[in-house]
């Protein structure tokens, strides 16, 4: 019954990884039940799944695999043109049913159940990110807000990024995607095309690292956009910054032992 199962599947053109998968997902439930399938029921299916996800604490795209290996399985037991059914009543007095239903099944409401903090970004979401955020920028943690005209300018790339008409990278969180699927475009690529219409990129980076020093510590500036500390601090040197001259330190805060001296009417 198995084999037939396999072969089933190979006829329908499937991945020989994919019918391995259910292959082995039949086994497992097979193992738990410790019953053949002319003997399975709901219960154990429903019993077996909340099983492997408590203990193992699977996610709810592997479930659901499961789920669909095993409903596959009855499904071509059940089929009356392998009558696999018949075969079974007459040696057995019983024969296989469909276990599966939709009462005892995940229901699929979104195209994609991967965790939100590692799933791509849909346009929707980015342009509803856009809108709730008040236009920000994820450089980092947390999101930078971005200004006018430029949130406008963000709003229209969006919808026109390049590298985004590839099935697996269509819905790339990445401003700037690459032409690999989840990858952004490479830093050569996109200072070519900077260069392109005019504007510097080296001179450039180094007036924005010098105006940074100046306005904040260089060590700060160096954990922000990931430069080597002494970089920062040369770079504020040259500047001419006196952060390197300001006592560290929380300035708001009274020194230990400190009264604050009160007057006649306090």
């Amino acid at each position: 019954m198995l084999g037939g199962f396999a072969n089933q599947q190979l006829a329908r053109n499937l991945a020989r990884s994919t019918v391995e998968g259910r292959e082995n997902t039949v086994k497992a439930f097979t193992a738990y039940v410790n019953a053949f399938p002319w003997q399975w029921t709901p219960a154990m299916v429903d019993e077996w799944l909340g099983d492997v996800r408590s203990l193992r604490d699977l996610k709810r795209s592997t479930i659901r695999s499961y789920s669909e290996a095993i409903r596959s399985f009855c499904h071509f037991a059940t089929d009356p043109l392998y009558e696999w059914a018949t075969t079974c009543e007459e040696r057995f007095g019983s024969h296989p049913i469909q276990i599966v239903h939709e009462w005892n099944t995940a229901v699929h409401v979104q195209d994609n159940e991967s965790d939100a903090k590692k799933r791509a970004f849909t346009k929707a979401e980015l342009h509803a990110f856009f809108a709730h955020c008040d236009d920000c920028l994820r450089l980092g943690e947390p999101s930078s807000p971005v200004p006018e005209p430029l949130a406008e300018l963000l709003h229209r790339w969006v919808d026109s990024r390049d590298n985004m008409n590839t099935a697996t990278n269509h819905a790339s969180q990445w401003l700037f995607p690459g032409r690999r699927a989840g990858q952004p475009m490479h830093p050569d690529v996109l200072a070519a095309l900077i260069n392109d219409v005019g504007i510097p990129t080296i001179a450039g980076r180094t007036a924005a690292i010098r105006h940074n020093v100046l306005e904040m510590p260089a060590p700060v500036v160096a954990e922000t956009l990931g430069y080597h500390r002494v970089t920062t601090a040369k770079l504020a040197s040259e500047a001419g910054g006196t952060w390197s001259r300001s006592a560290a330190g929380n300035h708001w805060r009274s020194p230990p032992g400190w009264t604050p001296r009160r007057t006649g009417n306090s």
